[in-house]
């Protein structure tokens, strides 16, 4: 309500916009925070905050072709942000244009070889091309160096090791990540492929049953569970 009536009342603060629509994405509620994004800037157009984090909304809302355009804006404006440029990489993963991300994620690296975050993101859209899987290991275990305890980067190291069928090392990783972050749809579907290839099969169908009660949209994981 306080960021509602500032938004009114000085709709040229750019922070009453901003963490308005931080509090709706916290929320899960995209399409509004959407809504008062898209409304921000038709006062604020060259605000690279506000243009990563629309874009960011739009493709937590599946809009992902529309994401690029307002990114790759916040980007032009703002060439060295880390965060906008992991998000529009993911973005280009999530469409297929690894050229693109691939080339993000370099030149980012290039400037910040020690970053996790990125050596994270790169390593996981690597993994799940199921190429250069030695270098994505390497990233990914600089990346647990610098933040040991991170869900998210133990979910990438496991799945680096699906992918090169260390099953057992691959279910060490991410039951760890499941023990360290709160659980995702991505990380328990994880686990349920890991059980999978290790023939536990009533494992698998529990971890991915849980997956999709998180994702129920998720149409190639009911497919898996209707198979099994």
């Amino acid at each position: 309500d306080v960021y509602k009536r500032q938004t009114e009342d000085t709709p040229n603060n750019r922070f009453g916009w901003l963490f308005l629509a931080l509090i709706y994405n916290r929320q899960n509620e995209e399409q509004k925070s959407i809504t008062v994004l898209k409304q921000a800037l038709t006062i604020h157009n060259e605000d690279p905050d506000l243009l990563a984090m629309y874009g960011t909304a739009l493709s937590q809302n599946g809009q992902d072709l529309e994401a690029i355009e307002p990114l790759e804006k916040a980007l032009e404006l703002d060439k060295e942000n880390t965060a906008t440029v992991s998000s529009i990489a993911a973005v280009y993963d999530k469409l297929q244009m690894w050229e693109k991300s691939d080339s993000l994620y370099i030149e980012a690296l290039k400037r910040e070889p020690r970053n996790a975050l990125l050596l994270n993101n790169y390593s996981y859209s690597l993994s799940q091309r199921n190429v250069q899987l030695e270098k994505a290991l390497e990233m990914v275990t600089l990346a647990l160096e610098i933040d040991p305890e991170n869900g998210a980067y133990l979910d990438t190291k496991g799945w680096i090791f699906y992918q090169m069928e260390d099953y057992e090392k691959a279910l060490f990783y991410i039951k760890k990540a499941l023990d360290s972050r709160e659980e995702s749809a991505e990380v328990l579907e994880h686990m349920g492929d890991v059980y999978f290839q290790l023939g536990q099969l009533n494992n698998a169908r529990i971890y991915w049953e849980q997956a999709l009660e998180k994702d129920p949209q998720n149409s190639e994981l009911a497919q898996k569970i209707k198979d099994l």
